[in-house]
């Protein structure tokens, strides 16, 4: 077994050097009595054992150690020559950065000939631009070249989970056990942040566990404004949130019979992460319900389905298919007259392609009857072919302290 002070010295050139792909051109030292104190090594003994084991390593070339110029006895930094780096790294087990590159090379090349049986364009577009990505020396999250073994079975569930076309509300658990997931009955479930980062990658927009059809365990909404909850004891939860606050589905939302709020009406934001927060900022008067729905989960739907059915109801999506495909979803599954808000099709200097999703989900939005209202914008999109200025940053930041929050809307 390796010494303490060797274990040491080999984490510290791993953090430095031990996911380099260039050849290194100097080799790597650290003070010794650093060293020695990082490793525990306290005792006189001990330090001296430790001197010894390097002394013998010196002798062997795997080491070098670097003693004061007029005391010799004095180590003061230890050094691990370019030539000996492939012995310290078999030493500790660990795989040649150059090695690990290669193998996820192959990897994506092996998965771009897969043909993915919902998606196939795509799929093969976007492995290109993790071959290209990974050709560079750099990483597409949570795929990560260095850990090829993790992006493999990262790439193989995106592959597997993306061609099947899941029905509505099914269950975590039936997902999990149809994929194969070792581990349990929830197992898609841990692997959900990762999972929903490559979909975002693959799809060029967020996309949710949720709105590919499966059902959590935990659903949640997010929610600015104020609310209270009613309960069948009459026990009332008054919500005063300030800023974006998470509600999950139990108990929060399941135990109550009804939901007042002082707000004139509500607003659902596709993008949570930013557009959210900066509306939930500029919100405070608070006659605006705000909550995020980048597809609606039953959380969502059971809030929307306890607040006054009189409240008008709007949403603000982004101007893609995917986004309209939400509105239609919202319409459809609440019964509610929701209204687009900020939602026209918007075309930039520069036209950007439909995506292969984007093509497969079109026509059926233009043939969908919750969608009449907007047929024109989805025409337009077919039309021009150009998703257009579709993501909801493209506006910038809210610039009004109340309803309707942009000056651009023509509400105010």
């Amino acid at each position: 077994m390796p010494p303490a002070w060797l274990q040491t010295l080999f984490e510290k050139w791993r953090a430095t050097r031990g996911d380099r792909l260039a050849p290194a051109k100097n080799p790597f030292s650290t003070p010794w009595p650093e060293l020695l104190e990082e490793a525990g090594l306290k005792r006189v003994e001990d330090q001296r054992a430790a001197q010894r084991d390097l002394e013998q390593l010196h002798n062997q070339g795997r080491l070098k150690s670097v003693t004061h110029d007029y005391r010799l006895y004095l180590i003061q930094r230890v050094q691990i020559p370019i030539e000996a780096e492939p012995w310290l790294q078999e030493t500790f087990g660990h795989r040649p950065a150059s090695d690990r590159h290669a193998q996820s090379l192959l990897t994506v090349k092996e998965f771009e000939a897969k043909h993915h049986p919902r998606f196939p364009e795509l799929w093969q577009q976007w492995c290109g631009r993790i071959y290209k990505t990974f050709g560079q020396g750099l990483n597409v999250p949570p795929l990560m070249w260095k850990a090829p073994e993790k992006m493999r079975d990262m790439l193989d569930l995106t592959f597997r989970f993306t061609s099947v076309a899941w029905a509505e509300n099914t269950p975590v658990r039936t997902a999990s056990i149809a994929l194969g997931l070792e581990g349990g009955s929830k197992e898609l479930e841990p692997r959900k942040a990762n999972l929903e980062s490559c979909f975002n990658s693959l799809f060029g927009r967020p996309v949710t566990l949720e709105s590919c059809g499966i059902q959590l365990t935990e659903p949640k909404v997010d929610v600015a404004g104020q609310i209270t909850l009613h309960s069948f004891d009459e026990k009332d939860i008054i919500h005063a949130l300030k800023g974006v606050v998470s509600l999950s589905l139990t108990p929060d939302i399941e135990q109550a019979t009804r939901i007042s709020t002082p707000a004139t009406r509500v607003l659902l934001v596709e993008n949570k992460k930013t557009t959210l927060p900066q509306l939930a900022l500029k919100n405070k008067a608070g006659g605006t319900l705000l909550i995020g729905c980048s597809f609606p989960n039953s959380a969502v739907l059971r809030l929307l389905e306890l607040l006054p059915p009189d409240l008008p109801v709007y949403h603000f999506g982004d101007t893609d298919p995917a986004g309209f495909l939400i509105l239609a979803k919202l319409r459809e599954q609440t019964g509610r007259n929701i209204q687009p808000f900020l939602m026209q099709h918007r075309r930039g200097s520069a036209a950007i392609a439909l995506t292969e999703y984007d093509r497969k989900i079109l026509p059926g939005l233009l043939e969908n009857p919750w969608l009449e209202d907007v047929r024109a914008e989805l025409e337009s999109i077919a039309f021009s072919q150009d998703k257009g200025l579709y993501e909801q940053e493209n506006l910038g930041q809210p610039d009004l302290n109340e309803w309707p929050f942009y000056s651009v809307s023509g509400l105010a």
